[in-house]
């Protein structure tokens, strides 16, 4: 974040709480639909071994308005690797 804020001489740096539920909210073209983003997001964590603790935060964020107190986000947050959230993406969460 300091590296943002001094390379473009911002005198702070916001990001928006929406795109932790969708990324996609910044296309030109509209949001992209929740279940594709969290497949998208899942690859790029993947490609770039993202942490599997922080994979599962942003995953979970980008669906508990959606789906918290059901047991679709049970089984999301009992998920102890990166194939448990797929299968949950694709199995679970596929109506989204």
């Amino acid at each position: 974040m300091f590296i943002v804020v001094a390379v473009e001489k911002a005198d702070s740096l916001m990001i928006a709480r929406g795109a932790m539920w969708n990324p996609s909210i910044f296309r030109k073209e509209g949001p992209l639909p929740v279940l594709q983003c969290l497949r998208d997001y899942m690859d790029v964590a993947e490609r770039y071994d993202n942490m599997f603790p922080n994979t599962k935060f942003c995953v979970c964020e980008m669906v508990k308005p959606l789906i918290s107190h059901t047991p679709e986000f049970v089984t999301l947050n009992r998920a102890k690797s990166n194939h448990d959230i797929r299968k949950c993406i694709e199995k679970d969460l596929s109506k989204l």
